[in-house]
């Protein structure tokens, strides 16, 4: 949350600078959420319609962290969530603080 395309910092960015710029894919077939929409919880839903709109999923690219969240998706009690906001667990953003410059 917070950070734009445009951010070094942003997922997205990291995305085309390690990956998506490297391969051959439209950038309309690239989908991550925007962590500077303007309502958070709206683009929260406008990518689960877009998940049942395109789904099933062909690849999805996802990062495992220490303590088993899935593409920063911290462990809960809920595993039936879809997109949705979620508090980063301090040995997550240490762990990423390298790549964050937090």
């Amino acid at each position: 949350m917070g950070l734009g395309e445009d951010s070094k910092q942003s997922f997205i960015s990291y995305m085309n600078n390690v990956f998506f710029n490297y391969i051959n894919i439209k950038k309309q077939n690239i989908f991550i959420p925007s962590g500077i929409a303007q309502n958070l919880n709206e683009e929260c839903e406008k990518y689960n319609t877009l998940l049942d709109e395109y789904g099933p999923i062909d690849i999805q690219i996802l990062g495992l962290g220490t303590n088993g969240h899935i593409g920063f998706n911290e462990p809960s009690v809920n595993l039936n969530l879809r997109t949705h906001i979620v508090d980063l667990t301090e040995e997550t953003r240490e762990a990423n603080a390298k790549f964050l410059e937090m």
